[in-house]
């Protein structure tokens, strides 16, 4: 069960004045594309639904395995995602950790958070050694979900990221703020 506690923002409630538009408050890196990773279909939708209320692209995939097929197909347009946000436990295929791996040995700039219902709050500790950048626990609500997704671009923005840089081994997180 997903917890949608906030309604989603609009861009047409946003408004800016004449001499302004909404990409001259965002970053280049803030607009980079989100990819959500998850093998239940109704987490999927629900998580896609609320991840575009932000202004970045949404990619989706059901498998560690699509997101990989996905990613190197975007790769080859030099569009790779910012940031997916990976479910761990994802039966019948690779798992999250196996897909991070995959992720850092061939993408190490893309940035990864971690989003699972069996997380205990030790987990979060295991996560940032593991390499995610974030670690989320379902059911997430949209402040949770958007904030941390805020959160992570702004890091690999102010890192000077992009999907295709070398990963920093200390990325530390918190979800408390």
């Amino acid at each position: 069960v997903i917890q949608l506690c906030n309604p989603p923002i609009f861009m047409n409630d946003i408004s800016f004045s004449h001499s302004e538009s909404l990409h001259s408050h965002l970053s280049p890196r803030s607009l980079g594309a989100i990819m959500i990773v998850d093998d239940d279909a109704s987490v999927l939708t629900v998580g896609r639904a609320i991840l575009s209320t932000l202004p970045n692209p949404v990619h989706s995939a059901t498998s560690g395995e699509a997101a990989l097929e996905q990613m190197a197909v975007m790769a080859e347009r030099d569009e790779l995602p910012s940031l997916l946000v990976l479910d761990l436990t994802m039966p019948g295929g690779m798992s999250g950790l196996e897909t991070l791996q995959a992720i850092r040995a061939t993408y190490p700039g893309v940035g990864v958070i971690a989003c699972s219902g069996f997380l205990e709050e030790s987990a979060h500790e295991l996560c940032a050694a593991l390499g995610f950048m974030g670690c989320i626990e379902k059911p997430y609500t949209t402040e949770l979900l958007t904030s941390t997704v805020r959160r992570c671009l702004a890091k690999l923005n102010d890192l000077g990221r992009s999907p295709g840089a070398e990963s920093p081994s200390e990325m530390s997180f918190r979800n408390d703020d």
